[in-house]
């Protein structure tokens, strides 16, 4: 058995939470996406887990206006790594 402790780090999680934003949350228009990597593509899912939205090129914000009210989860892939963050539709 080898010991590999890379599977147990959690510096990854925490460079996320540090590095990318989401705001305004809740959101009622449009959702921002701050970070310092290049955003690849962007997936939002439903509580339900069901894919509701992709979008491959972010440019002025994520319009969440045609959204029903809720709880979402988005996906956020950059150039680095890829994180979800949860968010509030009003």
């Amino acid at each position: 058995y080898e010991y590999d402790s890379s599977t147990l780090d959690i510096s990854d999680i925490a460079l996320d939470s540090k590095t990318l934003k989401l705001y305004p949350n809740p959101a009622s228009d449009k959702l921002f996406v701050s970070t310092t990597a290049q955003v690849e593509r962007i997936a939002i899912y439903n509580i339900n887990g069901q894919l509701v939205k992709q979008i491959n090129t972010v440019v002025n914000g994520v319009d969440v206006s045609q959204l029903p009210t809720g709880l979402y989860m988005m996906q956020i892939q950059t150039n680095a790594h890829t994180t979800t963050q949860k968010f509030i539709k009003k």
